[in-house]
């Protein structure tokens, strides 16, 4: 163990976590690129894609659960009314009126109830971050395939021109091998 890591070389200084190299995710650098059809294409697929819809649902979901969760450390009203009329007894008629106001309120002495919000809210911060990622990581396949497509276009274009070259390279020999200045 020890002679090992006597062994293992020190990292340099001059390196660095990728989050001091990095720094923050430049989110709009796909419109940064200035190619509409690419923007086309990521908002298409950002729009059409069923993994992303349910992420967004999961993210609206989360952000309710977390405001149920704090409901709790609210204090609960509640108001109702009551209005009875009775039949008429020897001409006289009896009427009742009632109004109720009911308040309840949990103390939250063990701190359960903020301890649940707190979970409840770090949940749906989660979801979406997870949500963010997820349309980063689409919008990055989708320009992946699209610069692939691209330099595929390109390579057929270099492949054709090398079959020109060659073909006329061919006839050049051709031209030299009839005249008797090539074998």
């Amino acid at each position: 163990g020890r002679a090992a890591r006597a062994a293992t070389p020190e990292a340099p200084n001059i390196w660095a976590s990728a989050s001091e190299t990095v720094g923050d995710v430049n989110v709009g650098w796909i419109d940064a690129l200035g190619d509409p059809v690419l923007l086309a294409h990521v908002e298409e697929a950002q729009a059409n894609n069923r993994t992303l819809q349910a992420a967004a649902a999961n993210v609206e979901r989360s952000w309710a659960r977390a405001g149920q969760a704090g409901a709790s450390l609210s204090p609960a009203v509640s108001l109702s009314s009551c209005a009875e009329r009775g039949g008429s007894i020897e001409g006289r008629s009896a009427d009742s009126y009632n109004l109720g106001l009911q308040a309840s309120w949990e103390l939250d002495v063990w701190g359960r109830i903020r301890a649940g919000e707190q979970a409840a809210l770090r949940s749906a911060q989660s979801a979406e971050a997870d949500y963010t990622y997820s349309q980063y990581s689409l919008a990055a396949a989708v320009a992946r395939a699209y610069f692939l497509a691209i330099e595929a276009d390109q390579q057929v274009d270099v492949a054709a021109k090398t079959l020109e070259a060659l073909t006329e390279t061919d006839r050049i020999v051709q031209v030299q091998k009839e005249n008797g200045l090539a074998t």
